[in-house]
């Protein structure tokens, strides 16, 4: 017996002994703490295959690695696919896993492909046990599978096929009504026939159901339509639109022609009385241009923000006061008086869709979607301008909606002070889009000349989660903004900012704060002033944001243009990872950085006449790129230099309150020139930057490659 136990102790020992040299020879890999997205792939020298014609294969674990049992043990839950009209965003629930060691793999190809493509890393919140991804850009109504694979941390056997469709949309219907409407020639007790129109658009959209379109004709209705629960069919809208041929213009304003009866208050001082609503005008225009909104006929006549083309409107005397910002009187100039608050207010409705129009002079917004319920409506085509705000959609249950292909602008905007727009409580956004629900689309648009040009923003909503989900704003142009190109403050689950266009702006992204995540910003170029990412202003900003292949440069000849700002030091701040971005400024490189962010594969540069940009992080200013790589270990594979745009007109030209206006978003073209740095210097980011040409992909926005082969 006692020979028996020896025998057994020695071959025990034995087995110790080779576990410790196996294990010493092949040291086991960390665990990646919570809330840090899985990463597929390390920083690869040389590209990945775009497509494969097998599934992606995760890497063997080493012999000794076994599944996790108990508690540790992964096991997923329900997988949803959610489909907009440009994308699909993933979401899977799970349990178990409380060692934090479980792992994800994305995959995805339209139904009827061979091979699997690869998909954006994977987003776990191992607090809510809750896994995120999106697949973007995609055309309407694309047929696609998505495969979803796991490792704890051995490769489960099973990973979670689906299959969804992105949604298509529909502007034309059938089925129903055909009404037709003319303001000069029809009459409300017509038929409503294309011979025999109706007369107002009141009148025609009375009843309104699944299917019935009516057509506008050419002429101005002076209407404001409170279009109330609609209940549309998905598939067979409800469409209020243009006539073939028609220009039919919503306006609600009582216009003050030049010449008219205006008595003088007190030196540039005028007023003049009419039948305004009771609670007074809420905008005025003169000679087409917005005049900047005192509340009280004291704040005007003591000009606080020395904004000269201004009114204010007297409630006791009912009378309308102006200064005209010239040396005339306000009888050498017309006015547009917005009577109405909103030119079309859908409130409840369902799959409405409303297109063709030109909508102005409004005293809040020219469209309004709200309301409990308010899903699959359309704004598309529709010219806006000369109103508080363009288009307005609010309320968390307000879903699917989308406003595409509208030019949503506001003259004159631009002529006031940054300090006293951003201080007066008067609207002044293009496109907002503010604390609504899921799915919810702002693309194609051009939205020119406000202060802020596109908003979709949620503020001090950290936990929940449905709000501003699966928001896509993608391949949208903007120029002469006031203050933000785009404001995605607040941030929500699976945002896509993806491919647009921001000329001449004082701050071009705002993502200030982003309290959920994952949003992604790629593909987008941009002149600004100030701030080319902002993300400085707010609360704390703990969601991630996933920031690739963006192009920038500053028009600021001083010293104030930082390219990239992270929040206050007092504040949270993390899950920030940059790559592949190109950018050039005049102040800081980056500005209050810090442990949990992740910075590598960025070109950094300065303007003509400044030194090297300063690099700060954790408090510490590093003066040199190599020292701020070396101390931070941030930037091993980023660069300095100049990234040679291919034109880069009014790049620090202009000083402080200085910025150009300009007739179209066409000026400059960020794509890397012949021979720049950013050609095959880039990384592969897994479904942004797999496709490429040469021999890696570019750095910023644009991918020309160098010539030297196709990917």
């Amino acid at each position: 017996m006692k020979k028996f136990v020896l025998f057994v102790f020695i071959v025990v020992a034995v087995l110790v002994a080779l576990r410790a040299r196996y294990e010493q020879r092949h040291p086991r890999q960390p665990e990646p703490p919570p809330g840090v997205p899985v990463t597929t792939t390390t920083q690869p020298e040389a590209p990945a295959a775009t497509t494969s014609t097998q599934p992606p294969m995760v890497p063997p674990p080493p012999p000794s690695t076994k599944l996790d049992r108990g508690a540790n043990a992964f096991v997923s839950g329900a997988l949803e696919l959610y489909p907009t009209y440009s994308a699909v965003g993933l979401e899977m629930s799970y349990q178990g896993d409380a060692n934090t060691n479980v792992s994800a793999l994305m995959s995805w190809r339209r139904v009827g492909e061979s091979g699997w493509r690869d998909g954006v890393d994977v987003t776990i919140d191992r607090e809510r046990h809750l896994m995120w991804a999106s697949i973007w850009p995609l055309e309407q109504n694309e047929p696609i599978e998505v495969k979803l694979a796991f490792s704890d941390p051995e490769p489960l056997p099973e990973p979670r096929l689906m299959q969804t469709r992105t949604r298509r949309m529909v502007l034309n219907t059938v089925g129903g009504r055909t009404l037709y409407v003319s303001p000069t020639v029809g009459d409300d007790d017509n038929p409503g026939t294309k011979a025999a129109p109706l007369k107002t658009l009141a009148k025609a959209t009375t009843g309104l159901k699944s299917g019935d379109t009516v057509y506008a004709m050419s002429g101005v209705y002076p209407e404001s339509l409170h279009l109330q629960y609609i209940k549309a069919q998905e598939g067979k809208p409800a469409v209020i639109t243009a006539a073939p041929g028609h220009k039919p213009v919503l306006d609600s304003s009582r216009v003050i022609r030049a010449g008219a009866g205006w008595s003088q208050v007190s030196p540039g001082i005028y007023s003049i009385g009419g039948n305004f609503p009771d609670d007074g005008p809420h905008y005025v225009a003169q000679d087409g241009k917005r005049m900047f909104f005192y509340p009280t006929v004291a704040d005007l006549t003591r000009e606080e923000y020395q904004n000269r083309r201004c009114w204010a409107y007297d409630p006791q005397k009912k009378r309308l006061l102006v200064r005209t910002g010239d040396a005339k009187s306000p009888g050498s100039h017309s006015y547009h008086v917005a009577m109405d608050d909103y030119g079309f207010y859908l409130e409840g409705c369902k799959y409405v869709v409303i297109s063709g129009f030109e909508i102005c002079h409004y005293g809040n917004s020219a469209i309004r979607i709200s309301g409990s319920g308010t899903i699959g409506n359309v704004v598309y085509g529709n010219l806006v301008h000369n109103a508080q705000q363009g288009i307005f959609v609010k309320t968390e249950t307000s879903e699917n909606n989308a406003i595409w292909y509208n030019t949503v602008a506001e003259p004159g905007i631009r002529d006031f002070s940054w300090i006293s727009i951003k201080h007066s409580e008067y609207s002044r956004q293009g496109i907002i889009v503010w604390c609504a629900g899921r799915g919810n689309s702002v693309c194609h648009n051009k939205v020119h000349d406000w202060f802020d040009c596109i908003d979709v923003e949620s503020w001090l909503h950290p936990n929940d989660l449905g709000m501003n989900r699966d928001a896509d704003i993608m391949f949208n142009q903007m120029w002469n903004v006031g203050d933000d190109g785009v404001e995605l403050d607040g941030g929500g689950i699976n945002m896509r900012f993806h491919g647009n266009r921001i000329r001449s702006a004082h701050s071009a992204i705002s993502l200030a704060p982003v309290e959920r995540g994952p949003v992604y910003v790629t593909r987008n170029d941009a002149t600004y002033h100030t701030l080319f990412l902002k993300m400085s202003v707010g609360s704390d900003s703990v969601g991630w944001t996933y920031i690739y292949n963006n192009s920038a440069y500053t028009m600021d000849k001083a010293d104030g243009a930082s390219m990239v700002r992270f929040n206050s030091y007092e504040l949270a701040d993390r899950n920030r990872v940059l790559k592949n971005n190109a950018m050039i400024g005049s102040e800081f490189a980056v500005n209050r950085g810090r442990t949990g962010h992740v910075l590598d594969y960025n070109c950094y540069y300065n303007t003509p006449t400044k030194p090297f940009r300063k690099f700060d992080w954790e408090g510490q200013v590093y003066r040199s790129l190599a020292e701020f790589q070396q101390s931070t270990g941030q930037e091993q594979h980023g660069m300095y230099a100049d990234p040679m745009f291919t034109s880069t007109p009014d790049l620090g030209k202009y000083g402080e309150d200085e910025l150009p206006v300009y007739d179209n978003p066409s000026v400059g073209d960020l794509r890397p020139a012949p021979g720049s740095p950013l050609i095959d210097r880039g990384v592969v980011i897994r479904g942004v930057s797999d496709v490429f040409k040469g021999a890696a992909p570019d750095i910023g926005a644009f991918e020309v490659g160098d010539g030297s082969g196709a990917k």
